[in-house]
């Protein structure tokens, strides 16, 4: 299990999903936030009983690091280390997107801010994109490490909405239908005192099941839906111009 983005770009990713079958070994990406049960739960909503049929979603996430701690050698600011919010919280959205419409864009455009103040920062400080898809479903995704967002998203769909608070680790998820507002909590067990559980637990079972089970492949965050995410971050990059030192 590999923590996200697995790779900077899809030409690693497919080394890497290579070198796997070649070995006959285990690999995932480690995408915690598609384990949650409350996505399970999200999904569930997605019917004419629920919020009907999904026709926008609008998410955040996004942090603004201290002046006191920027330096050319951070990691998320370092073009080196392919830094910017694209490839650390923007990869949340397009994940969790990915897994509530079951499906890749049609169409992807963005724009990302770089080089916009003294620290003169050479990766994208914050974004935001759009993508659309085959049946006019739209997705507003904002990401960044130099701009405080509300982490939230908002799941828009024809007959109610669904707000989820900080959607990369969904514990809490609010429904409103037909003026009423539902809130469903799934907080995360804790097991041990003083040391706080915050839901890396699921993903863990899942690829030790995985690995019990003699896969090679995880059916849930399987290569292609990492491929498709790593795409569509190649695709904004190359829109914007953002090219790491190492792939020229």
């Amino acid at each position: 299990m590999v923590e996200k983005p697995a790779c900077v770009n899809e030409k690693e990713l497919l080394e890497v999903i290579s070198a796997a079958k070649k070995n006959n070994v285990f690999f995932m990406e480690g995408t915690w936030t598609r384990f949650f049960p409350l996505i399970n739960k999200i999904k569930t909503l997605l019917t004419d009983e629920g919020i009907g049929k999904i026709r926008s979603i609008h998410s955040a996430f996004s942090f603004r690091i201290p002046d006191e701690y920027m330096s050319p050698e951070l990691r998320l600011i370092n073009p080196d280390l392919a830094g910017g919010g694209l490839l650390d919280t923007g990869v949340y959205n397009l994940h969790f997107v990915e897994e509530l419409l079951g499906k890749l864009p049609v169409d992807l455009t963005g724009f990302a801010t770089m080089n916009s103040d003294e620290h003169h920062v050479q990766v994208d400080e914050q974004a935001t994109y759009i993508a659309k898809y085959d049946k006019g479903e739209l997705a507003v995704m904002s990401s960044g490490v130099r701009t405080d967002m509300a982490g939230v998203a908002m799941i828009y769909g024809t007959q109610g909405y669904i707000e989820v608070p900080t959607f990369w680790r969904p514990i809490t998820i609010k429904v409103m239908k037909n003026g009423e507002l539902t809130t469903y909590d799934e907080s995360v067990p804790q097991r041990i005192d003083g040391i706080e559980d915050k839901g890396f637990q699921y993903e863990i079972a899942h690829v030790n099941e995985c690995i019990r089970q003699g896969l090679k492949e995880s059916p849930i965050m399987t290569w292609d839906k990492s491929l498709g995410v790593i795409r569509q971050c190649d695709e904004l990059r190359k829109q914007w111009g953002l090219q790491y030192p190492f792939e020229r």
